[in-house]
């Protein structure tokens, strides 16, 4: 059995976000984890902190269309398997 599409785009949601609120490590000096100026640390966490509840919202409102679309799209595929039978 094939699995559904659905769990594809949730998966797919999950790594945006991921991605979203990951992303203030791209500014990190030289790819690495270690940061000498603590200014420049203090301005990556200030991004860190407000790009992890854009994350969080972005997945919430995406999961919540996904779910919704699925729905409508199987009460449409039992209306039209209703008229068949």
């Amino acid at each position: 059995m094939e699995r559904p599409e659905i769990f594809r785009r949730i998966v797919l949601i999950s790594i945006f976000s991921v991605l979203i609120a990951l992303s203030p490590i791209i500014f990190l000096i030289d790819g690495t984890l270690v940061v000498d100026d603590i200014s420049i640390a203090a301005i990556i966490g200030f991004i860190m902190f407000t790009t992890c509840p854009v994350a969080a919202a972005v997945f919430l409102v995406s999961l919540i269309f996904t779910i919704r679309s699925y729905n409508k799209s199987l009460d449409e595929y039992n209306e039209s398997k209703a008229e068949l039978d």
